[in-house]
């Protein structure tokens, strides 16, 4: 190519100009170019969101990441500001004569990679070599029609951007390229220049005056205005003719990873022949030479599509040659035997090897194993460095690496590379089943373009066909259409595909379908069939790409139901029983607590309190610390003194002790004990630890306590403090003409005279509106000794019972409220 002979005009059009003045960046023409940035484990990514294609130039100099293209426009950093990504420095735009230029400094040891999506560019930035995926050549021409030169055969070449470099200080002469991946593998040296190591584009550092890039059609040449041209020799030019090897040390060779032809050593009417000579110099071959022949007959059987028969044997290699496992050239060979076999993860992590980086063809099978898992996002990533199948593989290999990137391309809306994938496989004469799964992908192809009917006549036969993965899958596929029609209803869809749900098994078509019938049944308010759908997807398929997203959106599905007011409709004990049946959802921290709570405060409202106490235990003991436990372990106590089963209570208190807590909880929870203690029959001990306590619910539950044990002296003074405040009201709520009324009792059967008329001067004409007229005037008109003791009076009046004011005082607060209002 770099021979082509060259019309006069075209070099001097095509010659460079030296450095011309910049273009301000806020000069430039056109909207912003959006430049975000992604992290995803030890990778961090930045996307530049170009709305047409560009050419691009990426590699690292000095310290720097340098990023142009050959469009000028300004670039959006806004979204890098705040990020801490720990990689590079934040990024600056670099004014320059066309074009735009991006540089930023990079940790040590941190390179780039390139890919494309669509006509953004990403470049990916880790700990890895600088290698480009498809390393140029260059070719030294010491006879050219502009003399001696360097000449890279390439096509789509930018216009030259020329800058000086702020850190080194020379000119720097950047060509962006619009093929991906095309990039100089490795620093060269020259006498007049230097040639940068990209991951794509050509960077050229001039050493002397006269150095020229020079734009041709089918490449870029670098050559010099000076007399005599650029000083290269023919040694030079052997040296550069090795170059490639020498860079490829410790990863695959110069040249293809599987070069088919070579391995199948002729064609058909060879194979037998061949088969038998390559097994004959293995049985020849000694034990410890047994490795090479093995090798290649290896390679020989896959080469000829015969994927088992070449596993069997690599098996065997690494077994009798354990040092061979850890060569790029096995691991790779191994690794698309196991692809071509079906054993899909073996043959991704095979392929993973680093020392694999930067080949097409590795990127090719990486991507259909990528694919087979149905992680499309990384297939198309790879299949995108890949570019064409080798016209040299098997039909077998052709065949189902195209199917799978045509389902990778349709995935990303990219159906014209969708069709061009399946136009290889219809070209190669497909078998019925093959052709069957092309009908199916060109079915999606029509549907994406809006010829639904079309699409569907190709579906129809195939779902009523003999080809089960295409059988399925068109079945599937009609019932999504006329659901998205309206020919039918959410729920005869799912109907439908309950009976396809069992009809193909264990990988990602049962998955995604799982995930649709989830997503359906959730449509339908059928709730607990919608999580369970897709927690068994999730499960089946735990290291599913989309599973994690899957098991986000159940999450989510969940949490909506208690927090957004859904499970408020249900009947509480299936609102209960639904979030017991999925408890595991249940989110750390703040949206889960508040979940539990909402949940609980309907379950003591219905007086459901072993439920709602089971609820408060669970998140008392795995999910709460500090003070938020010890308020939530006083929620639980109470619930366990209105169940009756004050043992709990401590329990529950003891359980939830926590240092530094406020005083109105520490307050409270020392009450609640004092409470269970009493309920424990332990009076004395309950009063003891109310000693300090001075607050009206102390005295509440004071007056309880001094109540059962009939000491109605102290009683007295309690009620007295309580009804302090009542003593100007002229009516009373029942709940305080209660105080008053036992105020009355205490100090009538404490035989305090004085008490007694005290309080019929204070409170006789409000009480006298209350429903306990009868019953006050009796006992505060009774003289000492005739109201012999307290079960005689309620024997009179059936409305004076046992004084339990503590707890009442809590459910009515209940009865007003909810459970986490209380503290």
């Amino acid at each position: 190519a770099g021979s082509t002979a060259l019309t006069p005009q075209l070099l001097t059009t095509s010659a460079p100009q030296r450095i011309r003045a910049p273009v301000a960046i806020d000069q430039l023409a056109g909207d912003a170019i959006p430049v975000t940035v992604r992290r995803e484990g030890d990778m961090v990514a930045l996307r530049f969101e170009w709305p047409q294609a560009v050419s691009a130039a990426v590699f690292r100099r000095a310290g720097h990441l340098w990023v142009a293209f050959d469009q000028g426009r300004r670039l959006d950093l806004s979204g890098l500001s705040a990020t801490d990504n720990q990689v590079f420095s934040q990024p600056q735009q670099v004014a320059v004569p066309v074009g735009s230029l991006l540089r930023a400094r990079l940790v040590e040891g941190v390179n780039p990679r390139v890919w494309r999506d669509g006509n953004s560019w990403v470049i990916e930035l880790r700990a890895q070599t600088i290698r480009p995926d498809v390393p140029l050549a260059a070719e030294v021409q010491p006879i050219s029609p502009q003399g001696p030169r360097l000449f890279i055969p390439v096509t789509g070449i930018g216009e030259t951007i020329i800058v000086r470099d702020p850190e080194v200080g020379d000119e720097v002469n950047i060509v962006p390229l619009a093929p991906l991946g095309r990039g100089i593998d490795g620093e060269r040296r020259f006498a007049e220049f230097e040639l940068l190591p990209t991951v794509q584009g050509v960077a050229v550092v001039p050493l002397t005056d006269g150095v020229q890039i020079r734009q041709l059609p089918d490449g870029v040449a670098i050559t010099s205005s000076q007399d005599g041209g650029l000083s290269l020799s023919r040694d030079v030019a052997r040296r550069e003719a090795t170059f490639g090897e020498q860079s490829a040390t410790g990863g695959l060779q110069n040249g293809r990873p599987f070069p088919m032809t070579q391995w199948r050593r002729g064609g058909r009417s060879n194979f037998y022949p061949e088969r038998q000579t390559l097994q004959f110099a293995v049985a020849e071959a000694t034990s410890i030479a047994r490795t090479k022949p093995r090798l290649e007959l290896a390679q020989f059987y896959f080469a000829n599509g015969l994927s088992v028969e070449a596993q069997g044997l690599l098996r065997t290699i690494a077994i009798e040659d354990p040092d061979i496992a850890n060569v790029p050239s096995f691991k790779a060979l191994l690794g698309a035997s196991y692809f071509a076999m079906g054993r899909y993860q073996e043959a991704s992590d095979s392929l993973a090897d680093r020392a694999l980086d930067g080949n097409r063809e590795i990127a090719l099978w990486r991507g259909a194993a990528k694919a087979a898992m149905g992680d499309w996002n990384a297939a198309v990533e790879q299949f995108a460095r890949a570019g064409e199948i080798p016209a040299d593989y098997p039909r077998n290999y052709t065949t189902e690496i195209a199917l799978l990137a045509a389902q990778a391309a349709i995935r990303v809306g990219d159906y014209r590379g969708a069709g061009e994938f399946l136009n290889v496989v219809a070209e190669g004469t497909p078998i019925e089943s093959e052709m069957a799964r092309i009908n199916f992908l060109r079915g999606r192809v029509l549907a994406a373009a809006g010829s639904k009917d079309e699409a569907m006549e190709l579906w129809r036969p195939l779902a009523d066909g003999t080809d089960r993965w295409a059988r399925i899958r068109a079945a599937r596929a009609i019932i999504e259409e006329e659901l998205a029609q309206g020919n039918i209803t959410t729920g005869q869809a799912l109907q439908r595909l309950e009976g396809l749900r069992f009809a193909w098994r264990g990988d990602e078509l049962e998955f995604d379908l799982l995930r649709r019938m989830g997503e359906l049944y959730l449509a339908e308010n059928d709730y607990r069939n919608g999580l369970t759908t897709m927690r068994e997807a999730v499960t089946l398929f735990p290291d599913y790409p989309e599973s994690k997203v899957l098991a986000k959106t159940m999450t989510d599905s969940f949490v909506s139901l208690y927090l957004d007011g859904i499970a408020d409709r249900m009947p509480p004990l299936t609102a209960l029983a639904l979030y017991d049946d999925f408890r595991e959802l249940t989110p750390p921290g703040a949206r889960g607590n508040e979940m539990i709570r909402r949940l609980a405060d309907r379950l003591v409202a219905v007086d459901l309190l072993d439920r709602a106490a089971n609820l408060l235990d669970r998140q008392v003991k795995f999910r709460l610390e500090g003070v938020d436990k010890a308020r939530i372990g006083a929620r639980l106590a109470l619930i366990r003194l209105l169940d009756r089963r004050p043992d709990a209570a401590i329990g529950a208190l003891d359980e939830s002790n926590a240092p530094g807590l406020p005083v109105d909880l520490f307050d409270e929870r020392m009450r609640l004990r004092a409470r269970a203690v009493f309920d424990l029959s332990q009076p004395d001990e309950a009063l003891a630890l109310l000693s300090k306590d001075t607050s009206r619910d102390a005295d509440l539950l004071r007056a309880d306590i001094l109540w059962r044990k009939q000491d109605w002296a102290a009683a007295t003074g309690v009620f007295a403090r309580l009804a302090a405040p009542l003593a100007a009201k002229p009516q009373l709520t029942d709940s305080e003409a209660t105080t008053v009324l036992n105020w009355a009792i205490a100090a009538s059967m404490s035989e305090n005279t004085a008490q007694v008329v005290a309080i019929r001067q204070a409170h006789a004409p409000a009480m006298d509106n209350s429903p306990y007229r009868e019953a006050f005037r009796l006992i505060t008109n009774t003289t000492s000794g005739d109201l012999a003791d307290l079960e005689t009076l309620t024997q009179r009046f059936q409305d004076v019972q046992r004084f339990q004011s503590f707890l009442s005082n809590y459910r009515e607060k209940l009865k007003n409220s909810q459970l986490s209002a209380i503290n």
